[in-house]
């Protein structure tokens, strides 16, 4: 939280983030898509977003 401080990321989104990098998993399932998008860790360099846009 404190790296996207700029960002309105809550406690849900940032768990979210940290389970996924601790877990290594890559693909989150999300219709808010505003913070996922931009979010980069040391271990995941992006995230792939599922619903995907059509």
């Amino acid at each position: 939280m404190v790296q996207y401080k700029g960002f309105t990321i809550g406690f849900i989104d940032s768990s979210i983030v940290a389970l996924a990098e601790h877990h290594n998993i890559r693909k989150i399932l999300t219709l808010d898509r505003r913070h996922f998008s931009s979010i980069k860790t040391d271990k995941i360099e992006y995230l792939e977003l599922l619903p995907p846009y059509f």
